[in-house]
């Protein structure tokens, strides 16, 4: 099997999309023949077992569209809804040099398919999907999840001035076509199925995108130990950003006097670093709260190998990939009961919080806390069920099921569609 791999976003060193694209085509490279396009960018890198790596330059445009789109959003930690429009004209114009690079080899019969496994927005459509003279397919895509009613105004915090009107991106060039014309669709979330285009429904597959590397995340040597008459080490892991709600899992911990024996670590930097430091220093808490600033996925998979619990509350959670990575470690988890996190902790692999407005949500945080110290065992049996259910999220793993889509692409007809998660 022949494919040109379209990877936009795609680096081995940089965290969340890029790196899940940079896995995601070196393990597909070990069972297709690939070539991979991705925009130059400061580091150089070749994917291990493709044919070609081939980079195509865009900061002619991208660097000063996205100088706009930065100081529109007052800085680079929120307000990634108007990050994607703004990467829309370059994204598009990206693709259209990819096609007149590439179009000669398609036509001449070099390649069996084409596969888009970056950007996942779907909002980012593929002016090449209605060219091809191949089977195109795209996804992970990964959106469409809307803020919940009971955080009012997190939206504003998070710099999403476009949210209202999000999905005027159904009327722009190519989006209409991109879905109509596509072989597959993979979606990550049931979320993201239900916001396709009815017509598109049929040919899409529910495909998380998140995944991880068992060389970095997997539980202690020796096993977890029981945290049954210890206290409890609580970890978070992310951008500090308003939803994923630090601030309030901070505030939970602190206003309950009976988890001060217990421990709270918070790793990742951001706007809201200030109220957890804030948090940190309520009675009689001081030194149970440490904040270890960001780190790369080797520091964060070796935090997680040191707790009990990974709590995190976000409240808009598209892909969750952290939440996959603390399961393979062995951890359980407490989240929100909105989005991607939930669907992944599913029953029986940690506590979902409830969702309410303001300190409610706090409380119900709290709550949830308080379940994990009160229950002798609990965070291991649930955390044995999580580090069970996420070897199915495994690079490899996932690349034996990406393989199977593709195979399924240049033959609808003659199988039922495949279903994995």
């Amino acid at each position: 099997m022949r494919a040109l791999v379209l990877a936009f976003d795609c680096n081995p060193i940089l965290p969340s999309l890029p790196i899940v694209a940079f896995n995601t085509c070196a393990e597909l490279a070990r069972r297709a023949d690939i070539t991979v396009v991705s925009y130059r960018q400061p580091e150089v890198f070749e994917v291990p077992g493709a044919r070609e790596t081939v980079f195509i330059d865009i900061d002619w445009l991208k660097e000063p569209v996205d100088k706009v789109g930065v100081a529109l959003r007052g800085g680079n930690a929120v307000g990634w809804g108007l990050k994607t429009a703004f990467t829309y004209p370059s994204y598009v114009a990206w693709e259209l040099m990819v096609w007149k690079r590439f179009k000669a080899r398609l036509r001449a019969g070099e390649f069996d398919l084409i596969y888009r496994v970056s950007p996942m927005s779907p909002v980012l459509p593929s002016p090449i999907a209605k060219r091809a003279p191949v089977p195109f397919v795209i996804g992970p895509i990964n959106g469409g999840l809307e803020y919940p009613k009971e955080a009012r105004g997190l939206q504003w915090k998070e710099h999403e001035w476009l949210h209202g009107v999000r999905r005027a991106h159904r009327h722009l060039p190519y989006y209409r076509s991109t879905y109509e014309d596509a072989a597959a669709i993979l979606a990550g979330f049931d979320h993201t199925i239900a916001d396709l285009p009815e017509s598109a429904r049929r040919r899409a597959i529910c495909f998380p995108e998140v995944g991880f590397d068992p060389e970095i995340f997997f539980p202690p040597p020796g096993g977890r130990q029981p945290a049954a008459g210890r206290p409890l080490h609580f970890l978070f892991a992310g951008r500090m950003v308003p939803y994923k709600a630090p601030a309030e899992l901070a505030r939970a911990f602190v206003s309950q006097p009976e988890l001060a024996a217990h421990r709270l670590t918070f790793v990742g930097e951001g706007p809201e670093l200030a109220a957890v430091e804030a948090a940190a220093g309520a009675a009689g808490f001081e030194g149970r709260i440490d904040l270890l600033g960001a780190t790369d996925q080797r520091g964060v998979a070796g935090a997680m190998r040191e707790a009990d619990v990974f709590a995190f509350p976000s409240l808009r959670e598209l892909g969750a990939g952290v939440v996959v990575e603390a399961m393979a470690c062995g951890l359980p988890c407490l989240v929100a009961d909105t989005g991607a996190p939930a669907a992944l902790v599913g029953t029986g692999r940690g506590v979902k919080v409830p969702l309410a407005a303001g300190a409610a949500f706090e409380a119900n945080i709290a709550a949830g806390l308080l379940r994990f110290a009160r229950e002798p065992g609990l965070a291991s049996r649930l955390g044995a069920e999580a580090e069970r259910y996420a070897q199915g999220y495994r690079w490899d793993r996932k690349a034996d099921h990406l393989a199977e889509v593709l195979r399924w692409a240049l033959a609808p007809a003659a199988e039922p569609k495949p279903s994995f998660y």
